[in-house]
């Protein structure tokens, strides 16, 4: 490779999700809710509370660990776009018939 090349980072996959080290976004956001959750346990029921919030963040990184190794990436986004479809955000919106003019 030439080393005008070496500069420029090419993706594996041109769809992969967006990456904090090691893991996803998702697994990386549902793993922080699970320690300030346990931060914020900590405060009322000791030690056991960060506790459960670590046993709480590892589960939720290791359940979406094996759902996509199972299913692939993107189950989270498609469960949402199914059981939730006013959730979804169309980037290609139209409006109602009623409400377009052509012109041209």
């Amino acid at each position: 490779m030439s080393q005008d090349m070496e500069q420029y980072y090419i993706p594996s996959k041109l769809d992969a999700p967006w990456r904090f080290g090691p893991l996803t976004l998702d697994q990386f956001a549902g793993g922080l809710v699970g320690l300030l959750g346990g931060v914020v346990l900590m405060n009322f029921v000791g030690p056991m509370g960060f506790v459960s919030g670590l046993v709480l963040a590892c589960g939720w990184i290791g359940f979406l660990a094996a759902v996509r190794a199972r299913d692939g990436g993107f189950v989270i986004a498609n469960f949402f776009y199914w059981v939730f479809p006013s959730f979804h955000k169309n980037p290609y919106f139209l409006p109602p018939s009623h409400m377009r003019n052509f012109w041209g």
